[in-house]
């Protein structure tokens, strides 16, 4: 197996720990075509925003499973998120979706937000 090769299986597996620890709510939540943005509170609430409506809260994430999310993205980046450098800002490896999640200290306990990419296009007549 070539060095190119290698990197290609990291990233195929990083994605499928991305799809476990992220669970079947936010995947569903990133299926949907309404779908703003997805946030996880410090409380460990869930949120969705969807396209003209308020925002609802869709589940729970523990702390564990938020962290492990966050450094899943850092490492599929190529970056370290530790407490000296607790924030990460790029993309959601899964569909390309903006990501922005923090840790403590700067933060109680890990908090995250999955701005997605618009998917309704608007056209001036």
């Amino acid at each position: 197996m070539n060095n190119d090769e290698e990197q290609s299986t990291v990233k195929t597996r990083a994605k499928e720990k991305l799809r476990r620890d992220l669970g079947s709510v936010i995947e569903n939540a990133l299926a949907d075509p309404k779908t703003v943005e997805i946030m996880l509170n410090a409380d460990g609430r869930l949120w969705q925003e969807r396209l003209g409506e308020k925002m609802q809260c869709i589940g729970t994430m523990s702390a564990s499973r938020a962290e492990s999310v966050i450094k899943t993205i850092a490492g599929f980046h190529g970056k370290e998120i530790t407490r000296f450098k607790p924030t990460l800002e790029g993309e959601l490896p899964l569909d390309g979706s903006r990501f922005a999640g923090q840790l403590p200290p700067v933060v109680h306990a890990p908090t995250f937000a999955i701005r997605k990419k618009s998917s309704i296009h608007l056209f001036a007549g």
